[in-house]
C-alpha cells in the first residue's frame, strides 16, 4: 500500500524536510513537506523523526498494520501459541531427567 502524506504548516524558515526512517518516506520535492509513505512489509510501530538538516523538528509514533481484518485475533492467537510452546520448552528442559530409589547403599 501507498499512503500520501503532508507534514501541515511549519515554522517559517524552515528548509528541506527529512523524515527518518527515510526507507518508507518518499517526498515529492527536496524541501520534503509531502510525499508517500511506503511501508512495504514493515508491521508494528514505526517512529518517525522530523529533521531540518541536524535541528530535530518533532518526533510521532504509529503503528503499521495488516489490511486483513482479523489482524488482531490472529496476532494474540500466534502470542498464545509462541507462550505454549515456550511453556512446554521450559518444562522439558528443566524437568527431573533420572530419579533413582533405592541406590543408596548402608554398610
Amino acid at each position: 500500500m501507498e499512503y500520501r502524506y503532508t507534514w501541515g504548516k511549519l515554522a517559517p524558515g524552515i528548509g528541506s524536510i527529512t523524515a527518518d526512517p527515510e526507507e518508507i518516506f518518499q517526498p515529492d520535492s527536496v524541501e520534503g513537506q509531502s510525499g508517500r509513505l511506503r511501508p512495504g512489509l514493515s508491521t508494528g510501530t514505526v517512529r518517525v523523526v522530523l529533521c531540518d538538516g541536524a535541528v530535530m523538528l518533532g518526533q510521532q509514533e504509529f503503528e503499521v498494520r495488516f489490511r486483513k481484518l482479523t489482524y488482531l485475533s490472529e496476532y494474540r492467537r500466534m502470542l498464545r501459541d509462541i507462550a505454549e510452546r515456550m511453556t512446554e520448552l521450559v518444562m522439558d528442559r528443566f524437568a527431573v531427567r533420572h530419579a533413582s530409589v533405592g541406590d543408596a547403599r548402608s554398610d
